[in-house]
């Protein structure tokens, strides 16, 4: 569906390296100043960085973009990303929803 432009280097050729391999950033969509359509999904990275897979506008393209730079350049949408995938949790019931928990529990019975 959507083809990501980011890439895993290898361990090629420096060995002064420590750690294992670490994503390389091409940022197509980046780089030539388009505008995020959306974010797909948040991974995180073998160093523990995270970074979303951003889709780019009249693109079929997606990028890795650290969050780091995801939350400067477009906060608004990295909001809406979490927006969307949070679950909300009523803390403060109403007379309304007590009498409904029991209207259920009395049905289990």
């Amino acid at each position: 569906m959507f083809q990501s432009s980011s890439s895993s280097s290898g361990s090629g050729g420096s060995s002064s390296s420590a750690s294992s391999s670490e994503t390389v950033f091409n940022l197509t969509g980046f780089r030539t100043g388009v505008k995020p359509e959306r974010i797909l999904r948040i991974e995180k990275t073998e160093s523990g960085r995270l970074v979303f897979l951003i889709k780019w506008k009249n693109m079929n393209e997606a990028d890795l973009i650290p969050a780091s730079v995801a939350n400067l350049k477009w906060p608004q949408l990295v909001i809406g990303f979490y927006e969307e995938r949070m679950e909300w949790q009523n803390v403060y019931k109403t007379d309304e929803d007590e009498a409904q928990n029991q209207d259920e529990v009395s049905m289990e019975d």
